[in-house]
């Protein structure tokens, strides 16, 4: 029988790996490899694409050969790659518990997005060319047909298909810098009420969802009823994800973070668990 408790070794544990000095250089080649296997995932998307493109360019009795088809096994290994990839930059960050994932600036799904647009990019330069640009040729009884709207789109891909990958990895790493920055103000004003702030007892009087057999826990939105600094009986729904072993019951004990020279403010009231004191475990809780 052991005496130490074995949630706190493995949280010990993971907290070494994730304070290694080697982890930011890991993390660097490892988000380097997440935009390569993007690139790769991107070229066999449009090597898929180029053959349905050339049949809406070329006529019946026309050539429908796309001269990318040899580049087919690049969308499976790309695919594939690309999210054993993303699973493992996921882990080289995960803290101990059920916490999001603090990537130091964005994350693999931009990384990978900006991969799959350059992928797109260098291919589309590569499309295949139709016999006559224009008409949909008939070699075999000369039923020539001249393209409608929808085969120049199809012709232009070269042109629409890596400015639409552009905007989508543009919007995602948009989105991603904004959420970080979000996330620090939201820490800084944690750290700001650690110090200027009251945290208070509170009462789960509304409990998230009971976690499913073998899951990692449960997220949501509980209800906490607390009285403020100068004696107002409250309640706060803070949006939660809570990891299975610490999903607070009703009539559950939890600490509250506010604010008394703005107590209504719900955007300055924080939920931790039992005995919390500190930034890391008001964040804890946070979705």
């Amino acid at each position: 029988m052991s005496t130490v408790d074995p949630a706190r070794t493995r949280a010990e544990r993971a907290e070494r790996r994730r304070t290694s000095p080697l982890r930011p250089l890991l993390l660097t080649a490892v988000l380097a490899l997440v935009a390569a296997s993007g690139a790769t995932l991107g070229a066999g998307v449009v090597a898929l694409l180029d053959g349905m493109r050339i049949s809406r360019l070329n006529g019946v009795f026309a050539t429908w050969d796309s001269r990318l088809d040899h580049l087919f096994w690049l969308f499976p290994v790309g695919l594939l790659a690309t999210v054993l990839l993303t699973l493992l930059s996921t882990l080289l960050v995960r803290r101990p518990a059920l916490d999001r994932v603090p990537f130091p600036v964005v994350g693999p799904l931009p990384v990978a997005l900006v991969g799959v647009a350059a992928g797109v990019t260098w291919t589309c330069t590569r499309l295949t060319a139709p016999v006559e640009v224009g008409v949909r040729t008939d070699p075999s009884f000369g039923n020539d047909e001249k393209w409608g709207t929808t085969a120049w789109i199809w012709y232009r891909a070269d042109v629409w298909w890596p400015a639409l990958a552009w905007a989508v990895a543009a919007a995602a790493l948009v989105v991603a810098v904004v959420l970080r920055q979000r996330h620090r103000a939201r820490s800084a004003l944690i750290a700001g009420l650690l110090e200027t702030g009251r945290i208070v007892p509170g009462e789960v009087t509304e409990a998230l969802p009971v976690p499913s057999p073998g899951s990692a826990g449960a997220a949501g939105r509980m209800t906490v009823r607390f009285t403020d600094p100068h004696g107002t009986e409250r309640w706060v729904r803070p949006t939660c994800r809570i990891g299975a072993d610490e999903v607070p019951f009703a009539g559950a004990e939890v600490a509250v973070l506010c604010d008394p020279q703005a107590p209504a403010e719900q955007r300055r009231i924080f939920v931790g668990p039992r005995g919390a004191r500190t930034a890391a475990e008001f964040e804890r809780w946070l979705l």
